[in-house]
């Protein structure tokens, strides 16, 4: 901004020809210097205007969308579909730096279409999808299903002991990977197989991804905004 505010001092000085003749020679310079560098300071403006829309910094977007009141600039955000999508994209990648586990195609498609129309529902509307994942039967084929679109031999497991009690032989146990649905249920979501991944619990999957702070809850409170938008 400095450069370009000095750019326009310049023009100002060569037309109210401040400048001595005998500097003729870098009058065509300094010109030049003037209408290349106005053009640039605008070029520049507008490209990190757009960078800011479409790439927007993610704590700036979790403490916007949760002002009660959105402002002008945050409605138009939120109805720009790069908003949104930033957001996804940053979320899924969290999910495979804390599972350790990467996503195929067709998950990132999958979530990038699903949260593009998400809004939070009512109780009501998603049980029919909390009855059938609460089904034990159903859930260990829908491992088996996620296993093989993972490529994975086998669903994952985690090894534990628990704590000792007196009197008690205490050894490692196991347990499956909690199934993860990328796209909440209370949005939503699922239980389709592209729809789901594990993570480890309670750690991996209650702690981290859906810990205060996390990318999903900047995307889940940015959804709710849209929807007051």
């Amino acid at each position: 901004m400095r450069k370009l505010k000095l750019f326009l001092m310049c023009g100002v000085f060569l037309a109210a020809g401040v400048v001595p003749s005998s500097a003729g020679k870098l009058v065509p310079k300094i010109a030049t210097g003037l209408v290349v560098g106005t053009v640039a300071g605008l070029a520049g403006r507008v490209a990190v205007r757009k960078v800011i829309q479409v790439t927007p910094d993610l704590l700036r977007a979790a403490s916007f969308c949760s002002a009660r009141h959105l402002t002008g600039e945050l409605r138009h955000l939120l109805k720009d579909p790069g908003f949104i999508g930033g957001l996804v994209a940053s979320y899924l990648s969290d999910v495979e730096n804390k599972t350790r586990i990467g996503l195929v195609d067709e998950q990132v498609s999958h979530a990038h279409d699903a949260f593009g129309k998400a809004k939070k529902v009512s109780p009501g509307e998603r049980v029919a999808v909390d009855t059938e994942f609460a089904n034990p039967k159903f859930k260990k084929g829908l491992r088996t299903k996620v296993a093989g679109m993972l490529g994975l031999d086998s669903y994952p497991k985690s090894t534990w002991t628990p704590p000792p009690k007196p009197g008690d032989i205490v050894g490692p146990r196991t347990r499956a990977f909690d199934l993860h649905h990328l796209v909440p249920r209370g949005y939503g979501g699922t239980n389709a197989v592209p729809n789901m991944h594990p993570a480890e619990y309670p750690k991996v999957h209650l702690r981290q991804i859906h810990g205060d702070g996390a990318p999903l809850q900047t995307l889940l409170r940015c959804i709710r905004a849209k929807g007051r938008a």
